[in-house]
């Protein structure tokens, strides 16, 4: 029986010091069906001169910049696998990455999600947060996704996705320009089940240009983009999950995007440290009885720590901002949100 076709998408804005070791990982894997597909989001730097290098070995596509979801839409439209890989141009597979997850599949699989290594740009594993995500569950997905509209899943590079169940969802939303991947990673369990492969595959580069917090050496300036960052991604990720749920008939909760205490909690945060980047707009006010609820509603936290977490959350609220300020310079609170 001949190996599934898997597609391994590169998709690229920017990311030139990155793109030839990731283009490099897909093409040099240990399986023998495999289509390498790279696509370019508009770059501005020398990531155009080395597309051109690899035109003669794989297909090169080119957008206007359009954002992860147009450059994604692009590409889907001209693979041809039954398994489908988005790869971040920053990332790299391991050498032995497709066969590992195409020997994990399984026929009712909708989404597979693996580890990745969490590494600098020069390669090396990052001590802090050595392994994206930290703990890969056998959580009740679609509980979660009807309370919170959040389940534990790996960032895109981690993600392996049934090409059928994907083009019943596909195109994706232009005006979604956050997280398309978790758009996706959200939608596919509802068409099959979603199955934990608890290996390392890939290696995640962590840098100053892709909004990770876990990247080390972080100035104060850079964190006031990061938490508004992670609040409207978060805000705006919920409305089109609500909107795509809505559009199919999926029975999930209105009201998730205030349950999620976690989420709320980097709300609050952002809106004491820095309130002049609070993203108001995309996140609206912030309910503090609606977090309060949401803590002890929580049913993945513990009694203890939902105690914890409604006591800090009271602390943050009344603690004048400056206070505040003055204690992320010295313990910067981005590692603990």
């Amino acid at each position: 029986m001949n190996p599934p076709l898997v597609s391994l998408i590169v998709d690229n804005y920017n990311y030139g010091r990155f793109l030839k070791r990731s283009l490099d990982s897909c093409l040099n894997q240990d399986y023998p069906n495999l289509e390498v597909i790279a696509v370019d989001d508009g770059s501005s730097d020398d990531s155009l001169e080395i597309l051109k290098s690899y035109e003669s070995r794989i297909p090169v596509f080119h957008t206007k910049r359009c954002g992860q979801t147009g450059a994604l839409n692009l590409s889907f439209e001209h693979c041809h696998g039954s398994l489908v890989l988005f790869l971040d141009a920053d990332d790299y597979l391991l050498p032995h990455a497709v066969e590992e997850f195409t020997k994990a599949w399984r026929p009712d699989t909708s989404v597979l999600h693996y580890y990745l290594m969490n590494v600098n740009p020069a390669g090396e594993v990052i001590p802090q947060h050595p392994i994206v995500p930290r703990c890969l569950s056998g959580e009740s997905v679609m509980e979660a996704l009807h309370d919170y509209g959040y389940y534990t899943w790996s960032p895109q590079s981690g993600c392996v996705f049934d090409a059928k169940i994907l083009k019943k969802l596909f195109p994706l939303p232009v005006d979604h320009w956050l997280s398309a991947d978790a758009h996706l990673s959200r939608l596919c369990p509802f068409f099959g089940e979603r199955t934990l492969l608890p290996k390392v595959l890939a290696c995640k580069t962590t840098h100053d240009a892709n909004f990770s917090p876990d990247y080390h050496g972080f100035e104060e300036s850079f964190s006031k983009k990061i938490l508004p960052y992670r609040v409207s991604k978060h805000a705006v990720s919920i409305r089109f999950f609500l909107k795509a749920c809505a559009e199919r008939g999926f029975a999930v909760n209105p009201n998730m995007w205030r349950r999620s205490s976690f989420f709320l909690f980097c709300g609050l945060a952002c809106l004491k440290l820095w309130p002049k980047f609070y993203p108001r707009e995309a996140a609206g006010d912030f309910p503090l009885v609606q977090c309060l609820i949401g803590i002890f509603e929580d049913y993945r936290l513990r009694p203890r720590a939902r105690l914890r977490r409604a006591a800090t959350v009271l602390l943050v609220y009344a603690t004048p901002g400056w206070i505040l300020r003055a204690l992320y310079a010295r313990f910067p609170l981005v590692y603990k949100v």
